[in-house]
Formats: C-alpha cells, structure tokens, sequence
C-alpha cells in the first residue's frame, strides 16, 4: 500500500507544470509565485555511495528562481504515515544530492552549494505529530556542542489539514486535486473536477491529463469502496453530479441499482423507501405527511422512478404532483 501510494504521487507530480502548481500554491515565498514550467527540470534521485550502496529519494527538481546562483533544488518526499526520523531522512537525502552534484561535476568550481528545500506531503489520516526540526530529535547534547549538530527543517504539507480549511474556488489545480483526494462529501466534488477538467484542456497535454484522472479514480475509488470508477474526468464528474451529501449515499444508491440489475427483491423496497425519504427531506426539508404515506405504499418500480428523477435534480413537489 505504501509504494502504491508512493508510485501514484510520483507519476503525478513527474510532470513540470504540476510542480509549478505545487510551488506556486503551496509556499509563501514570492519567487514561487513567479515561477514558469520551464523553471523547473527534474533529475535523478537515485545516489550511489563510492562503496557502490544506493539510496533514493521520492523526487528531485531543480528550480531557477532568477540568477544561477539563486537555482535550489526541491526533495519531495510522499507520506501515507507518520514517520518520526523524517528530518533525519531528509537530512540523509540533502547530504547525497549535494554529494553527487560535486561528483558529477555539476558545481563549478568556485562556486557554493545550492540551496536544498526538503518538502513532505503526507496524505495520511493519522495526525501528523512528529517534529519537522532535526535537532529536536536529539535534544540532549553536551554544553557548548549544540553549534556543532546538523541542523535541518522540512516543510510538511498535510492534506487532510489542508482540505479541513479550504473552501471556494481553489486557488490552482494542485489544491484542487488535493481537496479531492479528502473529500469529506460529494457535494464538493463536481466544482473541483470541473476545474481540474478546465485545467487541463488548457494544457493540452493527453499523457499528463491521462495520469491525472488515474490519480483522481484511484483516490476517488479508495473513498467509494466497492462502487467502480471509469472514464474521464468529466465522465466522472456526469457519473456524481447527483443529489447526494454523502459518500454512504451515493453507495447506497448505487448498491440498490446493482440489486436492480440483478433481480434481487429482499431489501430493495426498504432501501428505495429510505433513499426517497432522504431525497424528498433535502428538497424540502421536511416530508409531508402525503409524501410519505405514498413512499410507505409504492411498489419498488415506482419508488425506482421516484429515485431516478430526484437524484436527477428534478424537485420533490415536481416528482410528485406528476406521479
């Protein structure tokens, strides 16, 4: 589960302009804001040490913020769970693509080292209450040594605090998929694949727009459990522009049309009976009296068209002044 979830992150973010999305969108300062695809280049993550081990970090992009001398190179790091060493992991990663860029003779000689920004994102449902600060993983230190220890500071970006907090319109495609993958309910779903689906019209690029709706089915189909999602994203998005305020709903109901398909009768007047109840008292806010004793007598075939024409948006005092 955790490479899957690795691998997925990765293919998502191998593309330049979703890295400058997640820059731009994501850090406070103004050069991220100012940054183009074309300031971004991805290189090898991979190291090998002069006694032949290898390590790998998640992803490297070099990043020009204006003169070379102000290029700085961004570790992603993709977390499913906490891990309390992160800072040394990250401390571990600098040290080799700093090592490797003076190996490979990529520094000229005169010059500094770049700039390193260790960034995590962590997708995870556990808290993330782990220190981001090296040093605070070795807080005992004789006096007078405390100058002489490492020191590093990643930055986290946490998801699911992330998406507690958003609201609106998101500020770019990246917030947007990330408001996705913790969606508490569907009602917000159909604003931020429209966007996301705009979005990538825009970029014109079918093997970035291919990976990005793999991403969103693979997130999407994690949250609706057993319900299977295809297509496109505006496939996707036709498939739950329907009146549902829950991902139990929406499973709910496709669950009963699966029984429908199958010929099954146990429990299917009870569940069409709950689904229009539910439909009926989000149009109105209350079901009347006469609603409901209809609903409570209706045969499965009309509860079923009942269901159909709320979930298509049509209004409860429609539906049933015509039936």
């Amino acid at each position: 589960m955790h490479t899957d979830h690795d691998t997925s992150y990765k293919r998502l973010f191998a593309f330049a302009e979703l890295v400058r999305e997640l820059l731009a969108g994501f850090l406070p300062f103004p050069w991220a804001k100012r940054l183009s695809t074309q300031n971004c280049t991805r290189r090898n993550a991979s190291y090998t040490s002069d006694t032949g081990h290898q390590r790998h970090d998640d992803m490297v992009w070099r990043v020009r913020t204006g003169a070379p001398a102000d290029d700085l190179y961004v570790l992603l790091e993709f977390q499913s769970q906490p891990d309390r060493w992160m800072a040394l992991r990250m401390q571990v990663y600098a040290g080799l693509l700093h090592q490797e860029l003076l190996k490979e003779g990529t520094l000229a000689p005169a010059s500094n080292l770049p700039a390193v920004l260790p960034l995590v994102i962590y997708s995870g449902d556990e808290p993330w209450n782990v220190s981001s600060e090296l040093a605070d993983l070795a807080p005992r230190v004789l006096r007078g040594l405390r100058g002489h220890q490492p020191t590093l500071r990643y930055r986290l970006i946490n998801l699911s605090a992330y998406a507690a907090k958003a609201h609106g319109p998101p500020p770019n495609v990246v917030a947007a998929l990330f408001r996705v993958a913790r969606m508490a309910s569907v009602r917000e779903m159909s604003p931020l694949l429209d966007y996301i689906s705009r979005w990538l019209e825009k970029q014109d690029n079918p093997v970035m727009a291919e990976t990005v709706e793999h991403w969103l089915r693979a997130h999407l189909q994690r949250e609706l459990d057993a319900i299977n999602i295809t297509g496109t994203v505006k496939e996707v998005r036709a498939m739950h522009n329907r009146k549902f305020a829950t991902f139990e709903e929406l499973y709910e109901y496709e669950a009963i049309q699966e029984g429908i398909k199958r010929g099954l009768q146990q429990g299917l007047q009870q569940g069409l009976q709950r689904m229009a109840h539910r439909l009926v008292e989000r149009g109105l806010g209350c079901i009347p009296q006469d609603i409901a004793t209809r609903i409570s007598i209706a045969a499965p075939d009309q509860l079923q068209d009942w269901c159909d024409r709320l979930v298509d948006g049509a209004s409860p005092a429609d539906v049933f002044r015509t039936s």
